[in-house]
């Protein structure tokens, strides 16, 4: 066999292992960057709270029947403000606003931090 075919036989295989690699590196790259995230709610512990706040709120909407309607007003004031100085302890600033209509109660309310900032709406029956 002549040295140039054989020369050339190396190259393409050569070239054929580089470019494979770089092929495989990519899809590797590509890969990591669009699989899910399993400890992303671990870097927002804010996303845990939202649950916890919609649990405390609609809970107090649910004793409205207990009340009348200036001490339901008063008992749903002293939770926000309890929840206000909850996240204000973890870091994290909470405002909530609340509107009472005849059969729920809507609130909205806002949690910031560093880095992390979320509005929400919920409705409370």
């Amino acid at each position: 066999m002549p040295k140039s075919s054989r020369s050339k036989g190396q190259f393409f295989i050569v070239s054929a292992v580089i470019i494979i690699s770089f092929v495989s590196l990519l899809a590797i790259f590509f890969q990591n960057i669009y699989r899910p995230n399993p400890t992303y709610a671990s870097l927002y512990p804010e996303l845990e709270q939202i649950s916890m706040i919609k649990e405390s709120l609609c809970s107090v909407v649910k004793t409205r029947d207990n009340f009348g309607e200036n001490v339901f007003s008063i008992h749903l004031n002293e939770i926000e403000e309890r929840l206000r100085e909850y996240f204000l302890e973890r870091g994290m600033i909470l405002s909530i606003s609340h509107v009472i209509l005849p059969d729920k109660v809507i609130f909205n309310y806002n949690i910031t931090s560093p880095g992390f900032k979320s509005e929400s709406k919920i409705f409370c029956e």
